[in-house]
């Protein structure tokens, strides 16, 4: 079995593709890197490198192991990251990932008011998409998780779900720009530039906008918007890409009878809550409501 430091060396190979490589990256000796990774193929048993050409080329079985050694070495640097928020910071530290759509506002608007509560707090935030946020957030790297679409997992516990609908958004001066709200029908005849549906609404996709044949697929909201004041056409996006009038010259309006989603907040359920996991949760149900004005959401215990 490898130590920390073969694996270290294995998938700094792996990383790089030489020896030299991973000697710089590592900053260790070439001669130093090559009885590691010799003593690393011992220890698993089997060739983990064929040399062809002098080239090291990696073996399918060290194409399996390197993908269960990188999962357990982000873990290794979590850990180390947690020893440094605890010595430089005193335990104020939060790591958050998110969907990409609530980069634009939401977040930043929690975060903002977070640190004027927590000045000295150490925050890491990611913004990924569904899935990958479900597996970070199940490994343990991220304190809180809030995700576009629903999430199921037996180590993930749902702190409260926050209902949202979709948007269309039209350039300034649109005719159906004057209207309060739009329908599917309204939209006939203009040139859509939609969401894939995987990335913007999961299930919904079997709703009304099924019926929908978009002109332009793009994989998020915001790059929607440039399409829209670049004048390509008329898109269709999830409410919080257009919260807090973040993009000049286009509006939007609701998409009345569209299909509606939520929003998770998130968190491992093996883990207790620190003080600016609960403060932040709170924040969030504060602005969420500021900003969509809906009914107070569902919030379960944050204990």
């Amino acid at each position: 079995m490898m130590n920390l430091r073969q694996m270290e060396v294995f998938r700094a190979v792996m990383l790089t593709g030489s020896l030299r490589g991973a000697s710089e990256l590592l900053h260790v000796s070439l001669p130093a890197v090559s009885k590691l990774l010799d003593m690393s193929e011992r220890r698993a048993g089997f060739g983990l490198f064929d040399r062809v050409k002098g080239r090291l080329v990696a073996t399918p079985e060290a194409q399996v192991l390197y993908a269960e050694v990188d999962r357990l070495w982000r873990l290794v640097e979590h850990v180390n990251e947690v020893s440094h928020d605890l010595a430089r910071h005193g335990g104020g530290s939060l790591r958050l990932v998110a969907s990409g759509a609530l980069a634009t506002h939401i977040v930043p608007r929690v975060v903002t008011r977070l640190l004027q509560r927590f000045p000295r707090l150490r925050l890491r935030l990611a913004f990924m998409g569904a899935a990958a946020l479900r597996d970070a957030l199940a490994d343990g790297l991220w304190d809180l998780g809030i995700s576009m679409l629903p999430v199921e997992h037996p180590s993930l516990l749902a702190l409260g779900t926050y209902p949202y609908g979709l948007v269309c958004v039209f350039p300034e001066g649109h005719p159906l720009a004057s209207r309060a709200g739009v329908s599917v029908d309204d939209l006939a005849g203009e040139r859509l530039i939609g969401v894939e549906r995987d990335a913007l609404q999961g299930e919904a996709g079997n709703g009304p906008l099924a019926e929908i044949d978009f002109d332009v697929l793009v994989r998020s909201g915001p790059v929607a918007c440039a399409f829209v004041q670049a004048g390509v056409g008329i898109a269709v996006v999830d409410a919080m890409t257009m919260a807090g009038e973040s993009f000049a010259r286009i509006v939007g309006r609701p998409l009345v009878s569209g299909p509606q989603q939520q929003v998770q907040l998130l968190h491992p359920s093996a883990r207790p809550l620190s003080l600016p996991a609960k403060v932040f949760c709170d924040l969030f149900d504060e602005t969420w409501l500021e900003v969509f004005g809906v009914p107070e959401p569902v919030a379960l215990s944050k204990g």
